[in-house]
């Protein structure tokens, strides 16, 4: 809370306390004036005397006063009680702002930590060290700088194609596969991150692949869509894929499957996914849009390059 905006909530406080005060102070005088003329009244009455008007006016008008007054009291221990819980859940929240900020923090720290893991005992370092170890190093570097300060995978890539070619404007097949491995080890990266943080969490039970649907998103990527997985399960996938894990808490949360979406999508949009070959399998039954199974279109496997992945079954492999 801005400075300005405190001091002026402590003087809003400060007066309503002094409301408060004064109000259970004026109660407490009205009452005990109102006892003094209610024993003179009935005093009265037990002598069967007149009974003097100014003191009967004077004792409803006191009657009147006390039970605004009660009702002034008990409003102001209401709003005392809607401020303390509004403080509260104010104080929750910024305890949860402040957590929340610290976790986003520490995510591209993990990351790096991650990246540094997968160069030294992953294939990402093997596959860089191809065009030489001093530029293996480089080439780490840029991707760890990257996921520290937030660049974006394209901007990571043309730094190292540019260590590489030696020049401000790299080719197109270097700065191509200088953007597949920017792109592939920075999200691997920054998912088993978020998978390690999420583990810590007693909320969250696992994670549900989303994918980027669209005319982009490859058949394997529409099949594990809405798939849920276990804590220690990591994000395997293909390179370059733009898919992200998302935290999944408590029961699944029904999120509509990719094989039901797909079934859907217009059968033009469904050849292009597809390509012919597999679009008439997929349409006789013999591939399925499924994670799992013999005919899914879903293949798991130890890539020499990559590493653990799920890529799309060939058609070799479904004929």
């Amino acid at each position: 809370m801005p400075a300005v905006n405190r001091h002026e909530e402590q003087l809003r406080q400060r007066a309503a306390r002094e409301l408060r005060a004064t109000h259970a102070r004026l109660l407490s005088e009205t009452e005990a004036r109102l006892k003094r003329l209610d024993r003179d009244l009935g005093r009265s009455r037990d002598k069967h005397l007149p009974l003097d008007p100014r003191v009967l006016r004077e004792s409803e008008a006191m009657r009147r006063t006390v039970k605004e007054l009660k009702t002034s009291v008990k409003q102001a221990a209401r709003d005392d009680i809607r401020t303390a819980e509004a403080l509260r859940v104010a104080a929750v929240h910024r305890a949860e702002e402040v957590e929340a900020r610290r976790a986003i923090e520490r995510i591209p720290r993990a990351s790096a930590a991650r990246l540094d893991e997968l160069a030294r005992t992953g294939p990402l370092g093997s596959r860089l060290n191809v065009y030489g170890e001093s530029y293996a190093r480089k080439a780490e570097q840029h991707l760890r700088g990257g996921l520290l300060r937030g660049d974006s995978p394209s901007r990571v890539a043309k730094r190292m194609a540019e260590t590489l070619g030696g020049r401000s404007t790299p080719s197109v097949g270097l700065e191509g596969y200088a953007n597949l491995v920017a792109n592939t080890e920075m999200a691997r990266a920054f998912h088993a991150a978020q998978i390690d943080a999420w583990r810590a969490n007693p909320d969250i039970i696992g994670w549900t692949w989303v994918a980027n649907l669209g005319d982009r998103c490859c058949a394997m990527c529409w099949a594990m869509h809405g798939s849920v997985h276990a804590q220690d399960e990591p994000f395997a996938t293909h390179p370059g894929c733009r898919c992200s894990p998302e935290p999944l808490r408590g029961e699944d949360p029904l999120r509509r499957k990719g094989a039901e979406l797909f079934d859907e999508l217009p059968a033009a949009a469904q050849l292009s996914i597809l390509v012919p070959g597999k679009y008439g399998l997929y349409q006789s039954g013999q591939l399925s849009i499924s994670e799992t199974g013999s005919n899914s279109v879903v293949r798991s496997s130890l890539h020499p390059d990559w590493g653990p992945v799920r890529q799309q079954t060939a058609l070799r492999n479904l004929t």
